[in-house]
């Protein structure tokens, strides 16, 4: 994504509680990477145990099922 200035746009992952309107935690996806790979980083810094988590289905690949059991 390029934007007008020339500069790239920053591409994050946010965790959400929306009953709360809350976001939880963001990361920022690294360069040359995308939202796949910043996923489990954000659940790392999350306490989500008991928690019902959704991921929109492009960042959900085989490898992250059940991680947070």
């Amino acid at each position: 994504m390029t934007r007008p200035l020339g500069k790239k746009a920053i591409a994050m992952v946010s965790a959400w509680a929306t009953t709360n309107h809350l976001v939880l935690g963001q990361v920022k996806v690294r360069s040359q990477s995308n939202e796949i790979t910043a996923i489990p980083e954000l659940l790392r810094w999350l306490e989500v145990s008991g928690c019902i988590v959704t991921i929109d289905a492009i960042g959900l690949p085989a490898q992250n099922c059940g991680k947070n059991k």
